[in-house]
């Protein structure tokens, strides 16, 4: 059977820090589900701190929904 729901509550965070500048967590919200080419995470970024350098990616798009 083929998992499409899931309750964003059942998902645990993953810490990361990289050194004293970035620091967030995660919610890997498609990595549970049965998608091939979606994939979602929620981020939430720790006061003071930056989430990830400056990048740029060729083969896909970011969306980002700050609350």
């Amino acid at each position: 059977m083929v998992k499409r729901i899931i309750n964003i509550d059942d998902v645990d965070f993953d810490n990361v820090t990289r050194g004293e500048i970035y620091a967030w967590s995660r919610k890997k919200i498609t990595a549970n589900l049965d998608s091939e080419k979606l994939g979602a995470s929620m981020y939430e970024i720790s006061p003071g701190k930056r989430a990830f350098m400056y990048h740029y990616h060729y083969a896909n798009e970011e969306l980002f929904y700050v609350l």
